[in-house]
Formats: structure tokens, C-alpha cells, sequence
């Protein structure tokens, strides 16, 4: 540190350090977080029951079962940090800057936890693929196996547009469990990149339709 020590400024008004404005917590609006004292967690699960069948009067009612599903397992991984200050460093520092090392750690900390849990979602692509739902596929897969049989899809390659949005709302509104059986499944919200800040509110948020001049309602 020239500026401080060896060759300090004689005329020195401020020092900027990490004097930004940063972003509050993204991830728990997406993310659930748990706490664990151990080293792993596993998670599985159980397909019901599917439909029942029409059953003739003297026939024998067919039989069903639950069935095993899929099970994932998490394990925890330490992240840390060492900052290294000589120690005449910290005898020169007459103007405590070093002082901020536990307030530039927890902006460190922050940042290195939103980093990690958006990158679930970024590397969560079938062209990546290094992050899996317990089904062993992708998290935006076209074919999500079914335990029962059959696949779903909750990824679709296109521009950000009223189509895609109603396109991808109807498939939530089409989802089914393992048997087939339809279930409520809504979004919440919608993640847009920075490149897009601007379209996503035009499509939302209009009265009219973007990109047509028919005056169609939105």
C-alpha cells in the first residue's frame, strides 16, 4: 500500500474502500434454507395412488400400491477465508483501515452465498447438467421421468415474450403427480437477466400486448 505507507499522499482527503451499495438477499426468494448438524442429508419420497377403475359387478377389485420414488442426498461443504495482514501493516495503519477486515468478510460471505445458490440454477440446464433434481435429470429437462411412467417437461427454449410466458403458465397449469393426477402448481415469480430488466415489465406489467399494434389486451 504505496499511498499509505512508504509513499503516502501528503494531501490525502479519503480513502474508498468497498464503499459500494449492494444488492439485499436474492437467493431466499427462490431457495429454502435449512439447518443441519450433520453431514449429509438425504431426501426421498413416495408415489401414491393412482385412479381407480370401473369395477363389474362379481369382478375382483384391482389392487394398487404406493411405490418408492427418488431420493437425493446433500452434502455440506465448509467455505472459508484467512486475510492476510503483516503485522507492521496493521502498527502503520493510521487510518484504521484494516480495522474494516470483519465488514469486507461479511460482504465476502454474502456475495459467495448468493454466487452459490443462483449457480444451482445456472448450471441447472440439460447442456450443463452438473446440477440434478433427484430424478438423476437436469433441473430444466424436457423429459423428468416419472416414477409411474412417462416424462414431463418444465423447460422450453425461446425469447422472452407474452407467448412464452403464457406457454410456460400453462404448463404449470397442466402439471401432474407420478399417476397422472393433475396438481396445483403456480409461479411466483419471474428471473430475468439484466439484459431483459426492461422487456419483463412491458410483458407484465402493459395493458396492451408487446409487439402488436392491434391494441390486444394483455
Amino acid at each position: 500500500f504505496e499511498d499509505l505507507f512508504f509513499s503516502r499522499l501528503a494531501y490525502m482527503d479519503e480513502i474508498f474502500f468497498a464503499d459500494y451499495k449492494d444488492y439485499p438477499e436474492m437467493f431466499p426468494q427462490v431457495f429454502n434454507m435449512k439447518s443441519s448438524s450433520r453431514m449429509q442429508e438425504d431426501i426421498t419420497s413416495v408415489v401414491g395412488l393412482g385412479l381407480m377403475q370401473t369395477v363389474n359387478e362379481n369382478e375382483t377389485f384391482p389392487t394398487d400400491a404406493f411405490m418408492p420414488g427418488y431420493r437425493k442426498s446433500f452434502t455440506h461443504r465448509q467455505y472459508g477465508m484467512i486475510v492476510e495482514i503483516s503485522e507492521i501493516a496493521v502498527e502503520d495503519d493510521m487510518d484504521n483501515i484494516f480495522s474494516q477486515v470483519p465488514k469486507a468478510l461479511s460482504r465476502t460471505v454474502k456475495a459467495t452465498k448468493e454466487t452459490f445458490f443462483w449457480n444451482i440454477l445456472n448450471n441447472g440446464l440439460s447442456n450443463i447438467g452438473t446440477e440434478t433434481t433427484p430424478d438423476g435429470v437436469s433441473i430444466f429437462n424436457a423429459s423428468h421421468p416419472y416414477v409411474g411412467g412417462g416424462t414431463a417437461s418444465n423447460y422450453a427454449e425461446a425469447d422472452l415474450s407474452t407467448g412464452t410466458i403464457e406457454t410456460g403458465l400453462q404448463s404449470f397449469g397442466d402439471t401432474t403427480d407420478h399417476r397422472g393426477i393433475p396438481v396445483v402448481s403456480t409461479a411466483a415469480t419471474l428471473w430475468v437477466p439484466t439484459a431483459l430488466a426492461f422487456t419483463a415489465p412491458k410483458i407484465l406489467e402493459g395493458q396492451y400486448e408487446t409487439g402488436s399494434s392491434d391494441f390486444t389486451v394483455n
